[in-house]
């Protein structure tokens, strides 16, 4: 019963993005997301975001695009979004499966789980769930 309930959202999901990817679909252009089911109630959900660290310089803007260009950061990662067995009473659980900045992933997992311990709707669906998930990763 639960899997089909499941199965229905990721469709439902599917059916809302339309082809389009995550990233054109919530219109993030500075990152790249993936969502793999692994089994019925378990995905991964990764993160692939593409920075140029600032420079602790203060350098003529020419020579700080120069310099930029040689400093791309590739930050990754990846968690685990879990669905419990009575959900949508229950809310869904995050946790970090492998992670670029081992305490900011930790910290937005913290966040993300607390929000829902205080305050979890049925109404939230995977799409809702993915984009606190994001706006948590990007503002934590």
């Amino acid at each position: 019963m639960m899997d089909r309930r499941i199965l229905r959202m990721i469709a439902q999901f599917n059916l809302t993005l339309q082809d389009e990817s995550i990233e054109s679909y919530f219109q993030i252009p500075y990152a790249t997301f993936n969502l793999r089911q692994l089994t019925p109630t378990t995905f991964h959900f990764t993160i692939h975001q593409e920075t140029i660290p600032k420079l602790a310089v203060d350098l003529p803007s020419d020579l700080r695009v120069y310099i930029g260009g040689f400093l791309y950061e590739n930050k990754v990662a990846v968690f685990e979004l879990s669905f419990p067995s009575d959900y949508p009473f229950k809310p869904t659980k995050w946790s970090v499966v492998d992670q670029y900045h081992t305490d900011k992933c930790e910290k937005v997992v913290h966040y993300q789980n607390h929000r829902y311990d205080i305050s979890w709707s049925p109404a939230i669906t995977l799409e809702k769930d993915i984009l606190n998930m994001i706006d948590a990763y990007f503002y934590v």
